[in-house]
C-alpha cells in the first residue's frame, strides 16, 4: 500500500517552492490555503517563473498565480487541468491527478505543447493539499517551462553524436586516459588495433586491462613506460610501438604514438590524449629505400629501367643509359636540366607539387603514371618512381627516378576500357540481372543485379548465386547453378532484405576471360504477373460489367415503360367523354404519378451518371430541416396509409436550421422512405432526426422483410437489384442507394444500415451540423406561399421558349390566371422585345435557345433593364446549372417539367403585387 505524505512533508515542500511560487487569486474564487497566511504566499507568488494551479477534491482549478499556457485565468477558473493540454498527454495527466486526489502520492509528468507554431517543454508536479486531520482536499500543480533546457540537452547530445562519429571515422587511433591512467573514450580504430572490442576497459589502468586481456599483457609494459616518460617530460612524446595486426596475428604493424600531457591551472595532472598512425607502409619504404641504396650503384648501370638521380631542386645530376635512350638524348645533353620539363605540359604541375613534399619529407615517395616528352617525337606514356634519399638525421640528400615506358599498355588499357564500357554499357542497359559465374560463383554482375537483390557489386563477387533464390528452393536448384547447363526456370528469389519475388532465371554458357562460364539471366516477374492477374480481374470485371449492362438495361425497360403505360394508356381514356368527374380525376392523379415515377428513374440515371464522372456538387444554401420531414411526410402519408402503414415522425420540437445542400438531403430521405415503403407490407416506418456532437442524424426505420447478411455487403452496389432475382417483382432501377449513400459522403457524412431479416432495416444517414439562419427572401417567399393573389389586367409577361409544347402548357398556366403574355422563339428576339416594350412586367426564359442562350440574352436585357425580374427554366435539371443561373443574371430558376404552384409562387412573389385571399 502506498503511504500518504504527512502534513509536515507537505509543508517542507509548500517551503521549497515559496521562492518559486507566483500565485494571484482568481477575482471570487474560494481558496483553501495551508496554514501560513493567504498575504505571505501572495508575496512569494510575486517573483517566480511557475504556473500554480490549486485544484479541489474534483480536479478542478480553483485558482492559479497566471494563465496557463496560452489561456487567461478566466477561461480556466473550475475547469479541469488536463482539458488545456494536448490529446497526446490527457490520459495521463489525468491519471496522474487521479492518483494524487486519492492516494496522495506526489506525481510528476512531462508534456509538449506548441504555441505560436513553437514547440515548447514543460515539466510538472502534482501535491497533495492534506489538512491537520491528513484528509485530501485538493492538489497543487506546479507547471515550469524546461524548453531551453531541454534544448540546451539536445544540442549537447548532437555534439556528442558529432564527437564521436568525428572520432570513430578516423582511421588513427585515438584514446584518453585520466590523470590515474585509467582508460577513457576511445574510438573504433583503437579497439581494433589494441583488441579492445570485447574487452571492458573503461575506468581501467593498463595493469587491470593486462589481466583480462591476453593481448594487453604484451603490450602493458611497453605502454606504460611511455606514460611515464610523457608525464616526466611533461610535453607531447614521439614513440614508436609495435602491434600485432588483428586481421592477420602474424603479421606486425608499426605505430607512431604521440602522447600528450594535459594539465589542470593548478598545474595538477588531468590527463593524457593518445594518438597513434599506422606508418608500416612508410617504414616498410624506408627500410626498401636503404637496402636499394646499396644495391644501386650496381643495377643503375645496367637496368633496363630508365633511371635519373636529381637534386632535391628537381635537376638532373645524373641518368643511365636506358633513361637517356627513352628520351633521345645524350646524357651531357641531359645533366643539369630540370627532370620536370620533361613531363608533359597538363602533368607537370601536380608532379612538381609532389616532388615539394617529398623533398621537404611530407612524403617518402611517390609512384603515378604520366606522359613524357622525347627529342622529336610524340609524348609517350611512362610510369614513374620516385624516391628521396635522406641521411641519417633525414635530411634529403637527392631524388631517383625510375621511368619505364608503358605506351603500348596504355594503348592497350584503353582499348580494353572502351571494350569493357561497351560491354557494361550493354548489360546495365538491360533490364534483366545479369551475373557472369563460374561453378555458380560470381565473376561479375551489372548495376540492374544490385538494384533487383539489394547487394553492392562488391557483395556479389564471389558469392554463390544459389543464396538469391528462397531457402526452401536452394536445394532443388542449387545443381542448376553448378552444372553449367543451358537452362531456364520460374521460381521464388530472395533479395537482401529478406523479401521474395517470382523470377525467371536463364543460364547459358560463353566464353570469359579464356575459361567457359556462365551468364545467368535472372528477369523480376512481379510486374509481369500481376499484368496477368490485372488482366484477368478485368476481364471478369468486363463480364460481369456486360451482365450487369444487360440486366440494367431490361429493368430499365421494365421500370420506364410501367409509368409511360400509365401515361399513354390513361390518356387514351381521357378521350372518353362519358367519364364522370370523379372518375376522369382519378385518371389524372394516375397519369401524375407515373408521370412523377418516370421523371424519377430520369434524375436516378441523370445523378448516378454525374456520380461517375465525379461532376457532382454541392450547392450549400440555409433551410428549416423540419419543413423537408413534413413534406416528405406530407407526400408519403396517404400512400403508407394506403398500404396499411403506419408513418411516423419523431424529432426535436424547437425548429431545426443548418447549411447544407437541401436537394440532396431532401433526395437522400426520399430514396430511403421509398424504399422501406417498397419492402413492408405491414406495421411501422419510423422516420427520425436529432443532434448530437456537431453531428445530425437522419434515421428511416421499418418493419419490413430485411436484408439477408449474403445482400449486405453488396447493398450500395450500383445496379445491383437489376441483377438480384430474388427482388425483381418490387421495381426499382436499383440506384437509389448508391446515389444516396455518395450524397451523403459528398456532403462530409455517412449513410450507414442494421438490418434483420423479416424483422426490418433501419438505415441512418449523418451529416455534419452547421447552423444556419433563414434569409428574409426566403422568409417571404414561404409566407406568401399560402396567400391567393390576384394579378392585375396590367401584368404582361413576355415567354421565351422554343419548343411548342413548353408553351403551350405555360400559356395554360398563364390564362387560367388571366394573365397577359407574349411569345418567342428566339433570344435575340427576346432581347430586342424588352428593350422596344416597356410593359414588359416579367420574362419567362428558357436557358436552350436556337440562336443564343438564355445566359447571353438575359446578360443583355439587364443592362438595359436592370429590375425587370427574369426566371429561367431548363430541362437540364442539374444542380451545377441552377447555381450559375442564380449567380449570374436570372432571378429564380425552376426546371422542367414546370409544377404550375411553384411557378405562379416564383411570379407572384416577384411581381410583387398581392392582396388578401378570400
Amino acid at each position: 500500500m502506498i503511504k500518504k505524505p504527512t502534513y509536515d512533508e507537505l509543508q517542507n515542500e509548500v517551503n521549497r517552492l515559496k521562492g518559486e511560487l507566483n500565485l494571484t487569486v482568481h477575482s471570487g474564487a474560494e481558496v483553501s490555503l495551508p496554514s501560513f497566511n493567504h498575504k505571505s504566499w501572495l508575496l512569494m507568488a510575486q517573483n517566480t517563473s511557475l504556473n500554480i494551479a490549486f485544484l479541489d477534491i474534483d480536479g478542478a482549478i480553483t485558482y492559479a498565480n497566471k494563465k496557463l499556457f496560452q489561456y487567461e485565468l478566466e477561461d480556466i477558473i473550475g475547469k479541469k487541468f488536463a482539458d488545456f493540454v494536448s490529446t497526446r498527454y490527457k490520459e495521463d495527466v489525468e491519471n496522474k491527478i487521479s492518483i494524487v486526489l486519492e492516494a496522495g502520492t506526489l506525481q510528476s509528468f512531462d508534456i509538449d505543447i506548441t504555441l505560436y507554431n513553437t514547440e515548447n517543454h514543460y515539466r510538472g508536479k502534482v501535491t497533495p493539499l492534506i489538512d491537520m486531520n491528513d484528509i485530501i482536499e485538493g492538489a497543487i500543480i506546479t507547471v515550469e517551462d524546461v524548453s531551453a533546457q531541454v534544448f540546451v540537452e539536445k544540442e549537447l547530445r548532437d555534439m556528442e553524436e558529432q564527437l564521436l562519429t568525428l572520432l570513430n571515422s578516423s582511421p588513427d587511433i585515438i584514446s584518453f586516459k585520466d590523470s590515474e591512467g585509467r582508460w577513457g573514450l576511445t574510438n573504433d580504430a583503437a579497439e581494433k588495433y589494441l583488441q579492445l572490442s570485447d574487452v571492458d576497459y573503461v575506468m581501467k589502468t593498463d595493469q587491470q586491462i593486462a589481466q583480462i586481456s591476453p593481448f594487453f599483457c604484451n603490450f602493458y609494459f611497453q605502454n606504460s613506460l611511455s606514460d611515464s616518460q610523457t608525464w616526466n617530460e611533461g610535453v607531447p612524446t614521439i614513440s614508436e610501438e609495435v602491434l600485432a595486426d588483428p586481421d592477420d596475428p602474424e603479421k606486425m604493424l608499426v605505430f607512431e604514438i604521440i602522447k600528450t600531457p594535459l594539465f589542470n591551472s593548478d598545474g595538477s595532472r588531468r590527463g593524457l590524449i593518445i594518438n597513434g598512425r599506422n606508418v608500416t607502409s612508410r617504414k616498410k619504404t624506408e627500410e626498401m629505400l636503404i637496402e636499394s641504396e646499396a644495391r644501386f650503384k650496381g643495377a643503375f648501370l645496367n637496368s633496363n629501367v630508365g633511371i635519373a638521380i636529381l637534386s632535391i631542386d628537381g635537376l638532373l645530376l645524373d641518368v643511365n643509359l636506358a633513361f637517356c635512350q627513352l628520351l633521345g638524348y645524350t646524357k651531357f645533353e641531359l645533366i643539369n636540366t630540370d627532370f620536370h620539363s620533361y613531363i608533359h605540359i597538363n602533368e607537370r604541375k601536380d608532379i612538381q607539387d609532389n616532388f615539394i613534399k617529398l623533398s621537404s619529407g611530407d612524403v617518402s615517395g611517390y609512384q603515378l603514371e604520366t606522359k613524357f616528352f622525347q627529342a622529336g617525337k610524340k609524348p609517350i606514356w611512362i610510369t614513374l618512381n620516385m624516391a628521396m634519399i635522406f641521411d641519417t638525421r633525414k635530411k634529403p640528400l637527392y631524388a631517383v627516378a625510375q621511368v619505364l615506358d608503358i605506351t603500348g599498355k596504355k594503348q592497350s588499357e584503353t582499348m580494353l576500357r572502351e571494350s569493357e564500357y561497351r560491354y557494361r554499357l550493354l548489360a546495365n542497359a538491360s533490364e534483366e540481372a545479369i551475373f557472369i559465374t563460374e561453378q555458380g560463383v560470381c565473376l561479375d554482375a551489372n548495376d540492374r543485379a544490385s538494384e533487383l537483390f539489394d547487394y553492392t557489386y562488391d557483395e556479389f563477387i564471389g558469392t554463390f548465386i544459389g543464396h538469391l533464390v528462397a531457402p526452401e528452393w536452394r536445394d532443388s536448384v542449387g545443381e542448376c547453378f553448378v552444372s553449367e547447363k543451358e537452362q531456364s526456370f520460374e521460381i521464388v528469389a530472395r533479395k537482401k532484405n529478406g523479401t521474395t519475388f517470382l523470377a525467371l532465371f536463364q543460364i547459358k554458357m560463353y566464353v570469359y576471360k579464356g575459361k567457359v562460364a556462365s551468364l545467368t539471366l535472372c528477369r523480376d516477374l512481379t510486374q509481369q504477373k500481376n499484368y496477368e492477374k490485372e488482366l484477368i480481374e478485368a476481364k471478369n470485371r468486363a463480364e460481369q460489367s456486360d451482365r450487369l449492362k444487360s440486366a440494367f438495361l431490361a429493368n430499365m425497360s421494365h421500370e420506364i415503360r410501367t409509368p409511360m403505360n400509365g401515361i399513354v394508356g390513361f390518356s387514351q381514356i381521357l378521350k372518353d367523354e362519358k367519364l364522370s368527374p370523379k372518375r376522369r380525376n382519378n385518371i389524372v392523379d394516375i397519369i401524375n404519378r407515373s408521370s412523377q415515377h418516370l421523371l424519377r428513374i430520369v434524375n436516378d440515371i441523370i445523378d448516378i451518371s454525374k456520380i461517375e464522372t465525379n461532376q457532382t456538387a454541392l450547392s450549400n444554401s440555409t433551410f428549416n430541416v423540419n419543413d423537408v420531414v413534413d413534406e416528405l411526410y406530407a407526400f408519403y402519408e396517404p400512400l403508407c396509409k394506403n398500404k396499411g402503414i403506419h408513418l411516423q415522425v419523431e424529432g426535436p420540437k424547437e425548429t431545426i436550421t443548418i447549411i447544407a445542400d437541401r436537394t440532396k438531403l431532401h433526395q437522400i430521405l426520399d430514396n430511403l422512405i421509398t424504399n422501406s415503403i417498397k419492402y413492408t407490407s405491414e406495421g411501422l416506418i419510423k422516420i427520425s432526426y436529432f443532434i448530437k456532437d456537431q453531428i445530425i442524424s437522419f434515421s428511416v426505420t421499418d418493419t419490413g422483410v430485411g436484408i439477408p447478411d449474403s445482400d449486405k455487403s453488396t447493398i450500395f452496389n450500383r445496379f445491383i437489384q437489376a441483377d438480384n432475382q430474388q427482388h425483381t417483382n418490387i421495381g426499382g432501377t436499383g440506384l437509389g442507394l448508391s446515389i444516396s449513400k455518395a450524397y451523403a459522403e459528398l456532403m462530409g457524412g455517412n449513410l450507414v444500415f442494421e438490418s434483420t431479416v423479416d424483422k426490418g432495416t433501419s438505415f441512418t444517414c449523418t451529416i455534419p451540423f452547421k447552423k444556419g439562419e433563414i434569409s428574409e427572401t426566403e422568409l417571404v417567399k414561404k409566407t406568401e406561399e399560402g396567400v391567393t393573389y390576384v394579378f392585375p389586367e396590367s401584368t404582361k409577361i413576355l415567354i421565351v421558349e422554343d419548343e411548342e409544347i413548353n408553351y403551350l402548357y405555360l400559356k395554360m398556366i398563364l390564362d387560367r390566371e388571366e394573365l397577359l403574355h407574349i411569345r418567342t422563339a428566339s433570344g435575340n428576339e427576346a432581347v430586342q422585345i424588352c428593350k422596344e416594350d416597356e410593359e414588359i412586367d416579367l420574362v419567362l426564359m428558357d436557358i436552350k435557345l436556337p440562336d443564343i442562350d438564355g445566359f447571353t440574352a438575359s446578360s443583355r436585357i439587364k443592362q438595359f433593364r436592370k429590375n425587370l425580374p427574369i426566371i429561367a427554366q431548363s430541362a437540364y435539371a442539374m444542380q451545377d446549372e441552377r447555381t450559375q443561373a442564380l449567380q449570374s443574371h436570372f432571378d429564380d430558376y425552376i426546371t422542367k417539367p414546370i409544377n404550375s404552384r411553384e411557378l405562379l409562387t416564383s411570379l407572384k412573389f416577384y411581381l410583387n403585387k398581392s392582396v388578401s385571399g378570400n
